[in-house]
Parts: C-alpha cells; sequence; structure tokens
C-alpha cells in the first residue's frame, strides 16, 4: 500500500481514514481510504472504484434468517387482552393488523409477481 503521502507498507501500518492510492487501478490522486470493521479488521474503500476491498480471508458473519427466527419466535408469545379492548369492540386487533401479517413460504427464492 502506497499513502498519499507516499509511505508504502502494508495495511495494518496504516490508521483508519487514511488516504491511500488505490491498488486496483492507476491512481494518481489516493483516491482511496483505509476503513476498519467493529472487529478492527482493516480494509479500503475507493471512491473512484466505487467498492470497498478487504483483506483476504475477512468473511463477517451476517445471519440473513434473524427476521425470519424473531417473526417465529413472536408467534409464540400468547396474545394479551386488553383493559381497553371492551370500549373499542367494533376494532377486531387481527383485522386492524391485517397489513403487518406475515406470510412464512418454504422456498428460498420469492417467485416474480
Amino acid at each position: 500500500m502506497v499513502s498519499a503521502q507516499g509511505v508504502s507498507g502494508p495495511l495494518r501500518q496504516f490508521k483508519r481514514s487514511e488516504p491511500l492510492h488505490c491498488p486496483f487501478h492507476k491512481d494518481e490522486h489516493a483516491s482511496a481510504f483505509v476503513i476498519e470493521n467493529k472487529r478492527g479488521q482493516k480494509g479500503i474503500r475507493c471512491s473512484a472504484c466505487v467498492q470497498s476491498f478487504w483483506a483476504t480471508g475477512y468473511h463477517d458473519h451476517y445471519d440473513f434468517y434473524s427476521f425470519e427466527k424473531a417473526a417465529r419466535a413472536i408467534l409464540q408469545f400468547p396474545k394479551l387482552k386488553s383493559d381497553l379492548d371492551e370500549y373499542f369492540p367494533h376494532e377486531d386487533r387481527d383485522d386492524f393488523l391485517s397489513a403487518a401479517r406475515i406470510e412464512f413460504v418454504d422456498e428460498e427464492r420469492l417467485e416474480p409477481i
């Protein structure tokens, strides 16, 4: 890596936000800078490439099913009756929240509409 000041070194040597020359294209004006994730792992963000590059072997764990797990967990809670329900008998809670219903589908991908 080469900093905007011309200092060469490994990525770990440079501080967060320090301007660098992007190693992925001919970069004469240091269009990249050092980024750091919440675990302290460093990478490069290039404004010319409009991409982020991480050191080899970096894998950030993300649970793509976390929303589904949370929604299924909510279904386990019993529906509570409120003291206010007797004052609003015409409003069925399920009908009122019909737009918020979640339908579970056992498919990996959604079908196009």
